[in-house]
C-alpha cells in the first residue's frame, strides 16, 4: 500500500507542480537501481526557466502524521542528479493522512529561480513602458 501511495504522490508532484502540463513522473525511478541513479521521481520543464527542475518525492513514513525526518541523502542524491543534468533540484514531501504538501529547494536554486523571475518581471515592465509610450505618441 505504501508503495502505491508513493507512486501516486510522484504523479501528483509531476502534475500539480508542473501546472498540469509541464511535469512528468519518471517511471520506475525508485525500483530499478540504474534508473534511480539517472533521474529523480519527477521532472518539471517550464519554458520560462532556463533550467528544468528534477525532484524527489517523499510520502509520509512510519509515524509521519506529526513529524517526518528529512534525510540529507535525499537532498544529496537529487543535487548530484541536478549537477549531472544541469537542472534545479528539489525534494517534495507530504505527511501521512493530510493533503498538505511541501517543496524544499536549496537556497542557491531558490535564489536563481527568483532571479530569473525578477529578470522576467523587469522585461515585462520594459515592454509595458514601451507600449504605453507608443500609445502616447
Amino acid at each position: 500500500m505504501a508503495y502505491k501511495k508513493g507512486i501516486q504522490f510522484e504523479r501528483d508532484c509531476a502534475k500539480e507542480l508542473g501546472l498540469g502540463k509541464y511535469g512528468k513522473r519518471v517511471p520506475l525511478s525508485g525500483s530499478i537501481k540504474d534508473v534511480a541513479q539517472l533521474a529523480g521521481d519527477f521532472y518539471l520543464t517550464f519554458p520560462w526557466l532556463d533550467r528544468a527542475i528534477i525532484g524527489e518525492a517523499k510520502h509520509g513514513y512510519t509515524r509521519a502524521e506529526k513529524s517526518m525526518t528529512l534525510q540529507r541523502d535525499w537532498f544529496e542524491k537529487v543535487a548530484g542528479l541536478a549537477q549531472v543534468h544541469r537542472t534545479y533540484h528539489c525534494v517534495a514531501f507530504k505527511f501521512k493522512n493530510t493533503n498538505m504538501k511541501y517543496v524544499a529547494f536549496s537556497f542557491e536554486d531558490f535564489q536563481r529561480i527568483m532571479k530569473e523571475m525578477e529578470n522576467m518581471y523587469t522585461e515585462l515592465e520594459e515592454l509595458r513602458d514601451e507600449i504605453n509610450n507608443s500609445e502616447e505618441n
